[in-house]
């Protein structure tokens, strides 16, 4: 989807620039902001296909048009590396001459200026062919394959699980416009790795529980956003009370359709289930950074302390666990449910609703499909007849915190 940045006060201009930019295609996102400084703010947290830029703006709102501070942005863009350079950058005025040291900076930077007039018809002209050459590139982008996000991160719920994603990436998240997907809502964010590369991150939520919702918004989220890495975090139900704790996190080895198989009666009259596993696998080299980190014993202490309230977290070690999860489409709280589950699964870690309509859908998705799909969820119950709501928050933190972590220390771009 082509995204495009306007920078422009005057509310007539808006709408007519807004006006031809849509007559290309009802689907591009346009965001408007009426200075510099939100513009430079806006700059720093998302990458536009195009920087529209009328020539005199005020630094901030309010203040007094000023072409020093259109220039002065330009430079920026050159300069500060916490900015992220457009692909391309319009300029549009209502004045016919520009001084001319205001040319020659133009000039430097390769900046086309429009020569706006209601009455005319030729910055519509340019515009448009910009616009549409812009998206015919886009379209060979997409149609050789190419990644655009970095990290897609889906959860189930808003609460508690998206949430501590917002919480814990301590990094400024953005609801953005998604023109032809509004059933959802998708936030982006920027983060930089260990070595200081800038990570395009896009996080989002399911309306509602369960494999169905998940497997639908994986979909989309492949096809609007194109993300090399896709995750899912949140809370779990172990299987293990006596080898987990609350808050530890599971990492899915393999993840199996816990409802799938055949209802039948049996030679003595009863109803039994036959389970039919659907299984998919985990990236084995993920797995392999999982394993070192169980280990790490500093990491998962820091993660522990740096939960921000004591209410709520268990005394005792954070743990990883790696292995089967079993997704199934109702909340569990019967042990006998889940000593069923284990038939099909032996080593089987925990119970969740979602993740396997992820893997699923990324499985069978459009190309380019992610690189890596996992699920990090962290238990919290223990699917019995003790289950309770004590530690969501805590659970969905802690998977949140060693997703992060993952991102900026292990993983490459």
């Amino acid at each position: 989807m082509l995204s495009v940045l306007i920078i422009e006060d005057t509310p007539e201009k808006i709408a007519a620039v807004t006006e031809n930019i849509y007559a290309c295609n009802r689907n591009i996102n346009i965001e408007v902001v009426n200075d510099a400084k939100n513009a430079l703010s806006n700059l720093t947290n998302k990458y536009y296909d195009l920087l529209l830029m009328d020539l005199y703006i005020p630094f901030e709102w309010g203040g007094n048009p000023d072409p020093n501070n259109a220039i002065n942005l330009l430079k920026q863009l050159n300069e500060d590396e916490d900015l992220i350079p457009p692909s391309s950058i319009l300029a549009i005025t209502r004045k016919e001459e520009l001084a001319s040291e205001y040319k020659r900076v133009l000039d430097q930077q390769t900046v086309f200026v429009l020569q706006y007039n209601e009455s005319t018809n030729a910055w519509r002209t340019q515009l448009q062919n910009k616009i549409n050459t812009l998206l015919a590139i886009q379209k060979k982008r997409y149609y050789r394959q190419e990644y655009d996000y970095d990290v897609a991160i889906i959860n189930a719920l808003q609460i508690p699980e998206h949430s501590q994603i917002m919480k814990v990436w301590g990094a400024e998240w953005k609801r953005i416009e998604c023109p032809q997907d509004e059933c959802n809502n998708y936030y982006e964010s920027i983060i930089k790795n260990k070595d200081g590369k800038t990570i395009r991150c896009i996080a989002t939520y399911a309306n509602q529980m369960a494999s169905i919702a998940s497997s639908t918004l994986t979909t989309k989220v492949i096809y609007n956003f194109h993300p090399k890495y896709l995750f899912m975090t949140g809370i779990t139900a172990g299987v293990k009370r006596e080898s987990m704790n609350y808050g530890d996190i599971l990492v899915a080895s393999e993840l199996f359709d816990g409802a799938s198989g055949k209802i039948r009666t049996n030679a003595k009259g009863k109803t039994v289930f036959e389970p039919d596993i659907r299984q998919k696998s985990v990236d084995s080299a993920f797995l392999n950074i999982i394993t070192r980190l169980q280990t790490d014993r500093e990491l998962l202490t820091s993660i522990y302390n740096n939960f921000p309230i004591s209410i709520g977290r268990p005394s005792t070690q954070l743990a990883i666990h790696i292995g089967p999860i079993a997704s199934v489409p109702a909340v569990i709280s019967c042990k006998k449910e889940v000593e069923k589950l284990k038939i099909g699964g032996r080593k089987l870690q925990g119970i969740e609703m979602e993740a396997y309509g992820m893997i699923y859908a990324a499985s069978n998705a459009v190309n380019p499909s992610p690189k890596i799909v996992a699920m990090l969820k962290s238990v919290s119950d223990f699917a019995d007849e003790q289950k309770n709501d004590s530690y969501q928050e805590y659970a969905a933190y802690t998977s949140a915190a060693l997703l992060k972590h993952i991102i900026i220390h292990e993983l490459m771009f």
